[in-house]
């Protein structure tokens, strides 16, 4: 019985995002919300690289010495700092750009006029929450998040159709 809500359910949420997806290209608002998921996840792994290079190799004194002689090396420990530095940099200027995809999102969604569709985008392309957990939050049934869904899906995807033709003239 179960299996058969979920088909349905699935059947229902595809229909419908076609009928809507037909005028209004609603694939595009899909789009661009997910990139907040692989911009998120991308700046994560960044922050995490970057912690990981500074905490081995953040400092002179992270870097073991030994009065042993070491057999054709020639490198010089500034050379590496300064090559370490260089690619933090650059994780640096990455980790910018994720940000600014993942504000720019935050502020698209405030451009919303309806509250519900805002929570109800946020709650699922941003907090990752399950439909039957926003239906709890909004409060309503767990098929009417999935019309608010769509009715915000359209009305991201004119904000972002108007944007765009903005930036053409």
């Amino acid at each position: 019985a179960t299996e058969g809500r979920i088909r349905k359910r699935q059947f229902y949420r595809v229909n419908t995002l076609r009928k809507w997806d037909s005028g209004m290209n609603v694939s595009m608002a899909i789009s661009y919300l997910e990139r907040y998921k692989y911009a998120k996840r991308e700046a994560e792994d960044l922050e995490e690289r970057i912690s990981n290079l500074r905490s081995k190799y953040g400092s002179a004194a992270a870097i073991r010495y030994s009065d042993m002689p070491k057999a054709h090396n020639n490198s010089d420990l500034s050379d590496f700092m300064a090559q370490l530095e260089e690619y933090e940099s650059k994780l640096f200027i990455k980790y910018e750009k994720l940000l600014g995809i993942e504000v720019d999102i935050y502020m698209t969604l405030d451009r919303l006029q309806d509250q519900d569709e805002a929570f109800v985008l946020r709650a699922y392309y941003i907090d990752g929450l399950q439909w039957d957990q926003i239906a709890l939050k909004v409060p309503c049934a767990e098929r009417t998040v999935y019309d608010i869904r769509l009715r915000g899906l359209k009305s991201l995807a004119k904000i972002l159709q108007s944007d765009a033709e903005k930036q053409q003239l």
